[in-house]
């Protein structure tokens, strides 16, 4: 009810305020470096911004600047209003794409960056405390087919990230298969096997599990690129 106020719905217009769920945000926050600001940054799946205004809100509290940040998402729709929310919120975005994240060549031909997040597609399983209707929606068959395009984008991003960049990839969702078991099948491939798991939030996986009055179940891991 507070946020339907008038004064608050200015701020929201302004781009003063923004609600994002509290481990949303400690995803946002974890999978920036400690101690280097990447020099290129590719936010793949950036949706409407909410993330993208996040990380360079952190970035700049951390490094004294913001990112050198592209962005990419596959509906055009929402690359244009991740535009307009990003310019609004004051959050700098070098390049705003629209593409597939499972053929990074064609979007971004020769081009590596520093670091690489995917926010990957999910079930959204993680978000039921506010989305009780996924229950019903959701099939074996969508679980295996998002698994599988978590692991084709892993795969698409591993040749697009800088020698000692990083690979960070994250999910709102609590499934095993869709988590830990894309990001295992990934490292065991012949496209991960150039990266290694790294820290992220403290611990080498960051994972929230739903529960009375909790956040949302979010999974996130960064790994980085050893050669």
């Amino acid at each position: 009810r507070a946020l339907q106020g008038e004064a608050v719905k200015r701020l929201f217009g302004e781009g003063k305020i923004l609600v994002s769920d509290a481990a949303s945000q400690m995803v946002a926050a974890g999978v920036l470096p400690k101690g280097r600001k990447p020099s290129t940054f590719l936010e793949v799946g950036a949706g409407r911004a909410t993330k993208t205004i996040l990380l360079q809100s952190n970035a700049k509290r951390l490094y004294g600047s913001q990112l050198d940040l592209y962005t990419l998402d596959n509906h055009e729709f929402k690359t244009n209003l991740l535009v307009e929310r990003a310019q609004r919120y004051g959050a700098a975005v070098a390049r705003a794409c629209t593409g597939d994240a499972t053929d990074l060549d064609a979007v971004f031909p020769d081009r590596s960056f520093d670091e690489v997040f995917i926010d990957a597609p999910c079930s959204g399983l993680g978000t039921l405390r506010r989305h009780p209707e996924i229950r019903w929606r959701i099939t074996e068959k969508d679980i295996d087919a998002l698994a599988e395009t978590g692991f084709a984008m892993l795969v698409s991003a591993a040749g697009h990230v800088a020698q000692g960049g990083s690979l960070a990839y994250a999910t709102c969702t609590v499934l095993r298969q869709e988590n830990a078991e894309t990001v295992k099948r990934f490292l065991e491939s012949e496209a991960g096997a150039a990266f290694e798991l790294d820290e992220i939030c403290g611990n080498r996986v960051f994972s929230t599990r739903l529960g009375s009055r909790s956040s949302d179940a979010h999974f996130a891991v960064r790994m980085v690129r050893t050669r």
